[in-house]
Formats: C-alpha cells, structure tokens, sequence
C-alpha cells in the first residue's frame, strides 16, 4: 500500500506537533525544577547567614 503525498505530510504534520508538545512539557518541567532548586538555594543561604551570625 502507497502513502499519498498527503499522508506523508499529515505523518510529517503529526510528528512535529508531538515534538513541540514533548518539548514544551521538558521546559515546562525544566523550569519548574529551577524554581526548586533556586527556593533550597536561597533557603541554604539563608541558614548559612545565620550562622555566620552567631559567631
């Protein structure tokens, strides 16, 4: 069985779309995870400041 032209396309069409929604959702994670890691930095900074204050 012969894949039209059309078919190839949509095939093609299909499959970029999939990629772009995969890596929305791996930027959409990625930055979530920052956001973490920027809160327990700044959290860890903080706790280190108040240490430094007390000696």
């Amino acid at each position: 069985m012969k894949k039209t032209n059309n078919s190839k396309t949509d095939s093609l069409t299909v499959f970029l779309f999939a990629i772009a929604i995969f890596l929305s959702f791996g930027w959409y994670f990625a930055e979530a995870e920052n956001e973490v890691l920027r809160e327990e930095q700044a959290a860890q900074n903080y706790t280190q400041h108040l240490h430094h204050e007390d000696k």
